[in-house]
């Protein structure tokens, strides 16, 4: 797949998922008798409408293609007049509320839920082998395992996959980096016990809160070197060289097929919740390089691009297919965190102002103000990731 193909499929991917996600609000807004104003493709401003239905809901496309939007009547506290309409956002019924507000999230999960079942009933190979220290959670996806994991399950033999640990992929903030290792480096021992590709992360769980020795092979040349393991962040995130052995194909009966797509779907969304709290974590007590080094395991539309390509020229369509349901998963999982502007944070802000007995203009009005700020913090971080990763994917500087 050429570069210039991979963005056209990525950049339709991306919408597709982003308005099957407005179409839930949209749906669910109808159902609920909350009059929909405006069905947005893009970020505004405007570039022109599409047309308006007999509803009178206007279909807009927008100047920003990265996004897309629905405009409810009765969100603007300052129009009194639809704000105490009938068919207003404000004046529904708590439970509509929550219907609309979960609408989007839901059917992102429901497409992820759709896809994985259909890929394990046809039969998928993993699309890529996680590092063994890639996380400080137990990795159970079946798409993106590790060794062990499959080990485990019994789909590969420990003997035919225990390879000498040589490193593949490093980037210069990651703690491997740091202290001198080197893309080819094979690591014999930590702190005098042998490892493989399979043991190297229970060593390194034994080294968490102190520093310990390795014994590296370099150009037929065995080096030491020492490795700080942080007590609060012993994850290293590199991947191994060795592993070439044929990849089992996953393939479940109907039934079965859904619980493991529930179960992938349960593994990856814990692996993302524990990667953003670990930034909600270091964001809160201020600890800029560990900030830092977090948003490094987070990419953006243009590094998901070539992880894209990279899918698709391993695995092909059917791999591809499942990192659509995967993007599917990540957009429900980040859209219904507690953070205004996004679903969660509009959906805590409506339980609250309806068990507290808020006044509804004023809290209202309070909550437009916290959502155009975080809206531009979340536009901040993209646009940071963005330019992460045209600098260490792409190789573009941008200043």
């Amino acid at each position: 797949m050429t570069t210039f193909l991979s963005i056209l499929v990525w950049i339709f991917v991306f919408m597709f998922l982003v308005l099957i996600h407005e179409l839930g609000h949209f749906f669910a807004a109808k159902k609920s008798g909350v009059k929909v104003l405006e069905f947005g493709i893009g970020i505004p401003p405007k570039a022109l409408t599409l047309w308006r239905d007999k509803d009178g809901t206007e279909y807009t496309l927008n100047w920003i293609p990265l996004w897309g939007f629905v405009r409810l009547k009765g969100e603007d506290p300052t129009d009194k007049e639809t704000f105490t309409a009938k068919d207003s956002f404000i004046q529904a019924n708590i439970f509509h509320k929550i219907l609309i507000l979960l609408g989007g999230v839901l059917v992102n999960f429901l497409f992820a839920w759709i896809v994985f079942a259909v890929l394990f009933m046809v039969g998928i190979k993993p699309i890529t082998i996680a590092p063994e220290n890639a996380t400080a959670q137990r990795n159970t996806s079946y798409l993106m395992p590790t060794m062990s994991f499959l080990v485990e399950k019994g789909y590969v033999d420990e003997k035919d996959f225990a390879v000498d640990p040589t490193v593949q992929a490093l980037h210069s903030e990651w703690l491997w980096y740091t202290i001198g290792m080197r893309t080819g480096d094979v690591i014999k021992t930590i702190d005098g016990q042998s490892v493989d590709s399979l043991t190297i992360t229970s060593a390194l769980q034994q080294a968490i809160g102190k520093e310990v020795a390795l014994q590296v092979l370099r150009n037929e040349e065995m080096i030491s070197l020492m490795l700080p393991c942080p007590e609060q962040d012993c994850i290293l995130w590199v991947a191994f060289q060795g592993i070439e052995k044929e990849l089992p194909v996953m393939k479940f009966w109907f039934v079965e097929s859904w619980w493991i797509a529930l179960k992938e779907m349960g593994a990856q969304s814990s692996h993302m919740l524990y990667t953003l709290g670990s930034l909600g974590e270091w964001l809160v007590t201020f600890h800029g390089k560990q900030v830092k080094d977090t948003l490094n395991k987070f990419t953006s539309p243009v590094g998901a691009v070539d992880v894209g390509r990279t899918i698709f020229m391993r695995t092909w369509a059917i791999g591809y297919a499942a990192f659509a349901a995967m993007i599917s998963l990540a957009l429900a999982v980040f859209n219904l965190l507690p953070i205004p502007a996004l679903d969660g944070g509009r959906l805590v802000g409506v339980i609250i102002q309806h068990v507290l007995w808020l006044k509804k203009e004023t809290y209202f009005t309070i909550e437009g103000y916290l959502n155009v700020v975080f809206f531009l913090l979340l536009l901040l971080l993209w646009v940071y990731l963005i330019f992460k990763d045209l600098d260490q994917v792409w190789w573009i500087s941008i200043f």
